[in-house]
This record gives structure tokens, C-alpha cells and sequence, in this order.
């Protein structure tokens, strides 16, 4: 028999009043912290990228013509960012945006996510306006979470 003294736990509010409790225990991330996580993360694997197509084009430099390097560079581009993500999330939990802000991903039950999982929630990131998706909804959630059916907690 439920105690009906005692408050249910989705109306508990966390230290920024605007988040609740869920079933497993945790509270979602809020949006702010989401925000930071995508500044931090997208810095880090804009960083990532511009050094290793300039390693790139300094080592074929002399072998290809600009074209090819381009498309070499874009690809490089694209392995290091789905390379940042997945082995990140799928090791740790989190990426240096969510450490930065202590959070971590989940899956709808709270356990650490399936491999498939982060592979799908970080292919869907490339998704066309996916970061604005954040403005309409559940504004936590991203598309990239719903599509993978994972959330973004705090730690």
C-alpha cells in the first residue's frame, strides 16, 4: 500500500527547480546543460577535425591535387566525429561536454546504453537542423535521443 503522505517523486524539483525525478532514480539534464554539452563537444571535434586534415593535407601535400584532399579531409572530418562520440559515450558514458557539465547517458531504465544505441543516437546528430529539435517537445530530449531511445541525466 502506497503511503499517501508522502509526495510523489515526479513533482520533487532539483537544485535549478526545473527538472523532476525519473522512474529510475535520476534527473534529466536540463537544457542549459545540453546546450553546454553540444558548445563544448562541437568545439572539441572542430578542433579535432581542422588538426587532423591539416596533418592530412601536410603528409599528401605532394600526392594529390586539392580536390581529392578535400574529399579526404571531409571523410577524416566525419571518422573523427562519429570516432568521438561513440567510443566516448560507449566507454565512459559521456563526451568532454558532459563531463564538463556531470552529466551522463542512459537508457530508458537508467543502465548505460547498448553499443547500437550510441551508434544510432550519434548518426541521428547528423540529422539536418537536429540541434534545433531541442525547441519543440520535450525540450531535454533532442532527436537523437528519442530516436535511440536514450536520455541525458545528471550524475
Amino acid at each position: 500500500m502506497e503511503n499517501p503522505y508522502q509526495s510523489p517523486a515526479t513533482t520533487e524539483a532539483d537544485d535549478e527547480g526545473t527538472q523532476s525525478l525519473r522512474p529510475d532514480g535520476t534527473r534529466n539534464a536540463t537544457q542549459g546543460n545540453r546546450f553546454v554539452n553540444y558548445l563544448i563537444d562541437y568545439v572539441v571535434t572542430s578542433i579535432l577535425s581542422y588538426a587532423g586534415g591539416f596533418a592530412l593535407g601536410a603528409a599528401l601535400v605532394d600526392s594529390v591535387d586539392e580536390q581529392q584532399l578535400a574529399i579526404l579531409g571531409g571523410i577524416l572530418g566525419f571518422a573523427i566525429y562519429i570516432f568521438y562520440y561513440v567510443v566516448l559515450e560507449i566507454a565512459c558514458g559521456k563526451t568532454l561536454g558532459k563531463m564538463a557539465t556531470r552529466t551522463r547517458v542512459v537508457d530508458a531504465d537508467g543502465n548505460p546504453p547498448s553499443a547500437g544505441q550510441i551508434l544510432g543516437r550519434t548518426l541521428a546528430r547528423l540529422i539536418p537542423f537536429e540541434p534545433f529539435s531541442y525547441l519543440f517537445g520535450d525540450t531535454t530530449r533532442g532527436w537523437h535521443d528519442g530516436l535511440s531511445k536514450t536520455y541525458v541525466v545528471k550524475d
